[in-house]
């Protein structure tokens, strides 16, 4: 079944909470580059941290890969749905934003000029499609500060291969590890099935490591500065469905301070 009705939501609450706890921080300041904050690969508890991703094709990374917010099987016929998300640490006015991570990959060079290949593995959730789906380029170790621009070769939702991304800008000496840069897409395009090539227009000056990350936005919650957010409910957020086997991780817009991210994630099923 799925939950259709106000009974059917009042009979699946209050759910199963899940604590989500780093113990370190991102690196650099948010303020000064136009992208997000991945956490993938930060120090945790719950969850522990993800590892850099398979370099060349990638993967489909899963709720069974390490770094994943930890879900259970539904039962059958049965969906995951996020009823409340709640999280605090930032020091300023910031959020978080809920993805599920569809394809990652690494082994990219800061220093090549050349069309480096890609060729990614296709996204699996929940069609293959790659609808809504956004598609990022998430640094692993840092690059150089020389600025310059890239353009990214992909497939898009309607599985037109060779549609090429407006030239955007990459190199900054604030895009380091775990920062995440939203790659645009041709116009008409709504999402991204695979990557095949990376193009940089200049070398940054160090080659760095750093991957395509493609994924589809949950939900967020804001942060008001050194405050603890009320959670926002399932009203607010939309009662989103969660895909059977999501990668569930979070990135963080604007996240600053001395305070590692915190929060809670309610899940219940119907």
């Amino acid at each position: 079944m799925t939950i259709t009705t106000i009974a059917a939501l009042q009979s699946a609450l209050p759910g199963r909470l899940s604590v989500y706890n780093k113990s370190s921080l991102p690196v650099g300041n948010p303020n000064t580059y136009p992208g997000l904050v991945s956490f993938w690969t930060i120090n945790g508890t719950s969850p522990t941290n993800g590892a850099t991703p398979p370099s060349g094709v990638g993967e489909a990374p899963t709720n069974a890969t390490t770094g994943a917010i930890q879900l259970w099987t539904p039962g059958s016929g049965n969906t995951i749905y996020l009823a409340r998300f709640r999280f605090w640490g930032s020091t300023q006015n910031s959020g978080v934003i809920l993805f599920d991570r569809l394809v990652h990959t690494s082994g990219l060079n800061a220093t090549l000029t050349t069309p480096q290949t890609v060729n990614s593995v296709t996204v699996t959730r929940p069609d293959g499609t790659g609808t809504n789906a956004m598609a990022f380029i998430e640094n692993y170790v840092q690059i150089g500060t020389t600025n310059t621009t890239m353009t990214v070769s992909y497939t898009n939702q309607s599985g037109t291969a060779g549609q090429v991304s407006p030239a955007f800008t990459y190199g900054l000496a604030n895009f380091q590890v775990g920062h995440m840069v939203p790659i645009p897409l041709a116009a008409g395009d709504t999402g991204v099935r695979s990557v095949q090539s990376v193009t940089l227009a200049g070398t940054t000056g160090s080659a760095g490591n750093f991957g395509i990350t493609i994924a589809r936005m949950v939900a967020w919650c804001p942060i008001p500065g050194n405050t603890m957010m009320g959670p926002q409910d399932h009203f607010e957020i939309g009662l989103p469905a969660i895909q059977t086997g999501a990668c569930l991780f979070i990135a963080g817009a604007q996240y600053a301070g001395n305070n590692p991210p915190k929060g809670e994630l309610t899940f219940i099923e119907g």
